[in-house]
């Protein structure tokens, strides 16, 4: 239910803030009083595209918040939470905000929410019927929902179907396990068995990916390398020739001094490491020549490394396990023909059963679809639609498992025409904004009270129709209203007359501007507000006498309805 809604600087709107209650609320007022751009208001909270035109001159944002009572059992309302990953709590509150220069704004009980959780949300708080809205009435799974809530039955049965269609999906699952049909599982093990031979072939290793990777940064740095190798080779031959001079000069010493002994032969022992350091420096000068053959089997190695790591995995370590999965891939596949059998076999079983199920589904389904055409037509008929035809038309399907939907095999569309004589055709196609809107009413007032409970927005449906018609109209949305909050926008006294509360927007001048407000009307106001629909000019004593009359005669049509 809408409890509460504040608008700020949409179009004639400066601020507005209104109390609802449930049950039917009437909206009332002069043309261009500002009435369309209440609905366009909640239209944006709800999701509707931010349409900046609709920005107050002379202002920089706008903004519309709704306070909305719900039920924090239903399960359409716990899923709303859980996506907001919230508790469920009696109330959500939305705020939308949108400015001339920034992005819209949107907030659910104090979250930042996208566009689409907002729509997702908002279908089970509100529903707006008009002459210019895109009703869910046209849409087949609506259309289907019909038929399953107007026969609780169904809802047994369905919950059937739904446990056997999980038991094929998981034995669906345990067979796609194994390879799937006999051609999949040949299709992979072949795949499969190129893979191990592409990777046996290879003799990759971790270690040899380090020596690669090692060997071609030292090509890359070559020239580096020989030139500071070389330098450091000569420093040495010339070390080594200095440190044998000293070491002979030592030696002569010694025939006159053997305390130099010890130091003699310390020398004597640099020497000769130092010469066997220098020969393997001249040694790895002489290897630094790497042949264009030895760059091209590097890189071609590298390049086979890098190759597998974009097939099997990030890394060797990746690609050998994935080598040694499907190796035991493989002998599963091969050694599968019992479990598949089995698996087969009971698959066949499952899918008898869930046709058997789906076509007691679509048999309840057609009989309630005679009794709702019958219902619908009927109360068309009441709304001035004496010819209007309707029919529930079911599409064809054979027992295979693509016809298989989440609640059974049927797709449904409502076939319609509203003259005599006329082709069915689909009802998206043919029927008016105002042949569209009472039908919804003939629909409503047949399942409100088997639906979910949100509210119901009807905006203007009743142009083009009075007297009789007017009053049938307003006696189908009083039905309605029994299970439902409603909203009526409306330009006709018998629905006007026959409200729970009643609200008046009227625009007046400030400052210099032109301002929209809304009241609710109580008492004397009320009268007057419907005795300004029985005059020609100013209301006098009496049209409001007549007024009176009206309203308590609606009053007490009122109660017989609701009993």
């Amino acid at each position: 239910m809408l409890q509460k809604l504040k608008i700020k600087n949409i179009a004639l709107i400066e601020n507005l803030e209104v109390n609802f209650d449930n049950g039917l609320n009437v909206i009332t007022g002069e043309t261009g009083s500002g009435k369309s751009i209440i609905i366009d208001s909640i239209n944006f909270l709800l999701g509707a595209r931010a349409d900046k035109s609709l920005i107050r001159y002379g202002e920089d944002k706008a903004k519309v918040e709704g306070v909305f009572a719900v039920d924090s059992c239903s399960p359409n309302i716990k899923e709303c939470f859980e996506m907001l990953d919230l508790e469920p709590e009696d109330t959500i509150i939305i705020s939308r905000t949108m400015s001339q220069q920034e992005k819209s704004e949107i907030k659910v009980n104090g979250e930042t929410v996208s566009l689409n959780m907002l729509k997702k949300i908002s279908y089970n708080l509100i529903d707006i019927y008009g002459q210019n809205q895109q009703l869910s009435i046209i849409k087949p799974a609506y259309q289907l929902e019909l038929l399953d809530n107007f026969d609780n039955g169904l809802a047994e049965i369905i919950v059937e179907y739904k446990k056997l269609k999980k038991e094929l999906s998981d034995i669906n699952y345990k067979i796609e396990q194994l390879g799937g049909s006999d051609e999949q599982r040949a299709r992979e093990i072949e795949l499969l068995k190129y893979q191990i031979d592409e990777i046996t072939n290879a003799k990759i290793s971790v270690e040899e990916e380090i020596d690669l990777i090692e060997t071609k940064r030292k090509m890359q740095n070559l020239e580096k390398i020989s030139q500071n190798s070389s330098n450091a080779s000569n420093l040495l031959d010339n070390s080594a020739s200095s440190l044998f001079q000293a070491n002979n000069f030592l030696k002569h010493c010694l025939d006159y001094d053997k305390d130099l002994q010890y130091t003699m032969e310390r020398v004597e022992s640099i020497c000769i490491e130092l010469n066997d350091i220098n020969e393997m420096m001249k040694e790895y000068v002489y290897s630094l020549n790497f042949s264009s053959n030895d760059v091209d089997e590097i890189e071609d190695r590298i390049s086979l490394y890098n190759n597998l790591k974009r097939k099997y995995g990030n890394n060797v370590e990746d690609i050998l396990k994935y080598f040694e999965d499907i190796k035991v891939r493989v002998n599963n596949l091969e050694n599968c023909d019992y479990e598949l059998s089995k698996l087969n076999k009971l698959k066949f079983d499952v899918l008898k059963q869930i046709f058997e199920v789906s076509h007691k589904i679509t048999n309840i389904r057609k009989e309630c679809a005679k009794k709702l055409e019958k219902l619908i037509m009927e109360n068309l008929a009441k709304l001035g639609m004496l010819n209007a035809k309707l029919e529930f038309r079911f599409n064809d399907y054979n027992e295979d498992e693509k016809y298989l939907c989440s609640n059974g095999c049927d797709s449904v569309e409502i076939m319609f025409c509203s003259n005599k004589g006329e082709e069915l055709k689909p009802l998206k196609d043919v029927a008016s904004g105002g042949e569209m809107s009472r039908l919804i009413l003939a629909i409503k007032s047949i399942t409100a009270d088997k639906e979910q409970d949100i509210a119901m927005i009807f905006d203007e449906i009743d142009t083009g129709i009075s007297g009789n018609i007017a009053q049938a109209v307003a006696e189908q949305i009083v039905r309605i209203s029994k299970n439902h909050q409603v909203f009526v926008i409306t330009h006709t006294i018998q629905i006007a007359s026959i409200g729970d509360k009643n609200y008046l927007v009227e625009k007046h001048e400030e400052n210099g501007r032109t301002i929209s407000n809304i009241k609710m009307l109580s008492g004397e106001d009320r009268v007057k507000e419907i005795a300004r629909f029985l005059s020609t000019g100013s209301v006098n004593e009496t049209s409001i006498k007549n007024a009176k009359e009206i309203i308590n005669s609606q009053e007490k049509l009122k109660l017989e309805i609701r009993k």
